[in-house]
């Protein structure tokens, strides 16, 4: 199993079987890696656990962080351009969920309003995950998350410079993968 760290165009690649090491440095300076090597030691003994899940969601926050401290003004000023576009998506989205749902008479009402209950809950993660205190050191993150929702456009994410929108789609592609659990 293997973890991998972009920014911008750099990268770097960490091992983390048996034990956490680098496995190869594409470009990052050199405290970087050593400090997400930190991050991932501290969240690896959660990936032998039960919460394996989340160490995922916990590493991609603290890495970024790590790695992410320069996002230039002029991606921030569009990042908070695409956030709002996102977010009315995002909430039209949820409402059109809740309408299909409602409207469902081949179901009892107790059944719809529980099943209304779930998306609210559902959705409510998501929109935390992609909207939630927008930061400068959060924004690649965030905008990986609404890229991965669908949310924006390949046109809209174009406006951003050339190695904010490879960060941006790198994260996003690890969102996509179908690593998600099935519900029941």
């Amino acid at each position: 199993m293997h973890f991998h760290v972009r920014h911008f165009a750099d990268e770097a690649r960490f091992r983390l079987e048996p034990v956490v090491e680098l496995a190869h440095n594409y470009g990052l300076r050199e405290r970087q890696p050593r400090s997400v090597k930190v991050v991932i030691e501290t969240y690896a003994d959660d990936n032998r656990s039960s919460r394996a899940r989340r160490f995922g969601a916990q590493l991609f926050r603290q890495a970024q962080q790590v790695v992410s401290s320069d996002f230039p003004e002029s991606d921030w000023k569009i990042f908070r351009e695409l956030r709002a576009v996102a977010l009315e998506r995002f909430c039209d989205r949820v409402l059109t969920d809740i309408e299909r749902v409602a409207s469902d008479r081949n179901r009892a009402a107790y059944d719809r309003y529980i099943e209304i209950y779930r998306v609210i809950q559902r959705r409510d993660r998501e929109l935390a995950r992609a909207f939630d205190a927008p930061r400068r050191s959060r924004a690649t993150m965030q905008l990986a998350v609404i890229s991965s929702l669908e949310l924006v456009t390949q046109e809209e994410l174009s406006r951003l410079t050339p190695a904010t929108r490879d960060s941006v789609i790198g994260v996003a592609e690890i969102f996509q993968r179908p690593h998600r659990r099935s519900r029941r």
